[in-house]
């Protein structure tokens, strides 16, 4: 089986939550926004099916 994963390493918190903001709002991803500390600089995201258990 082939997933569709991206690690986006934006450098920059404010970057990384303002990517994760519009990939909430522009395709309706699962999860919510401004998750880890206020050093967290990735975006991590992932392709889900029937049977992807997160």
């Amino acid at each position: 089986m082939t997933r569709c994963v991206r690690i986006f390493s934006l450098f920059l918190s404010s970057v990384a939550r303002e990517i994760e903001d519009y990939l909430i709002a522009t395709y309706g991803t699962k999860g919510g926004i401004g998750g880890g500390d206020d050093n967290a600089d990735y975006v991590y995201v992932y392709k889900m099916n029937g049977k992807t258990n997160p």
